[in-house]
């Protein structure tokens, strides 16, 4: 295997040593880095915290357990658990990732911290931090909801 500049440049078995690296990679099985495309390494913290609790009670983004313990944790202490999340994702050949981030722009920031010593490709993808009860939308729903599907298909065009 022939690399220059960190790229893969050529795999092949007569491989002429050069001042480019060569890796003897006999018997060894090479593949492409791994993509996750849907990840919250924000919350590195808490991920196993309450695997015995229904959905809403985990990630609820208003009262959310996990929702809770990123507002409680220091910045610095959730750097240090997502460094811990990048570094496993690196070593397990995960080499790409989408992250989505909780904490608008704060957490974007964050995120940008984490990654600005690591060699891993990320999109890094915001969230708003206002949401709508399920209150608010069966009362928003409620009011607006006519019985007669033709007609909120034609609405909805």
């Amino acid at each position: 295997m022939l690399i220059t500049n960190s790229i893969f440049q050529k795999i092949n078995s007569k491989i002429k040593p050069v001042k480019n690296k060569v890796v003897n990679c006999d018997g060894l099985l090479l593949i492409p880095g791994l993509i996750n495309s849907h990840t919250h390494i924000g919350d590195s913290i808490a991920k196993d915290i309450s695997l015995n609790k229904d959905p809403d009670s985990k990630i609820n983004p208003i009262f959310g357990i996990k929702q809770k313990i990123l507002k409680e944790t220091e910045p610095k202490k959730l750097i240090h658990f997502m460094r811990n999340t990048v570094k496993s994702m690196l070593k397990k050949g995960t080499t790409t990732f989408v992250d989505f981030r909780e904490g608008g722009l704060d957490g974007v920031l964050l995120m940008q911290k984490v990654l600005s010593n690591t060699p891993i490709r990320s999109i890094i993808l915001g969230r708003i931090e206002f949401y709508q009860s399920k209150d608010q939308i069966k009362k928003y729903i409620d009011s607006t909801v006519i019985s007669k599907p033709d007609r909120i298909v034609a609405e909805k065009l």
